[in-house]
């Protein structure tokens, strides 16, 4: 979800400003002020405000975070913070 859209049919290109929200299959969930899409193939880039959150797991802000086409890694760019927590056994 985000506030605003944009989509470049010319450049195959989607841009969501302002309040981003994304949570992915493995409940990932990414929050930024600008997401840019490209198509399948190629990787995400959020920038602005980057906050990511994987479970009870992790916690990373960022400047700018690119995110694979596979959605399986994602590598923080610029002031970044991160902090890991250990899974509480039940």
């Amino acid at each position: 979800q985000s506030s605003k859209g944009a989509y470049s049919e010319k450049n195959n290109t989607i841009i969501l400003y302002d309040n981003t929200y994304i949570v992915l299959e493995d409940e990932t969930s990414l929050e930024a002020n600008k997401l840019t899409w490209k198509g399948s193939d190629k990787d995400i880039v959020a920038e602005d405000n980057v906050r990511i959150r994987k479970n009870s797991e992790m916690l990373a802000n960022a400047d700018k975070c690119i995110i694979s086409s596979g959605y399986d890694k994602f590598k923080i760019i610029g002031k970044t913070q991160t902090k890991i927590f250990e899974k509480k056994e039940k």
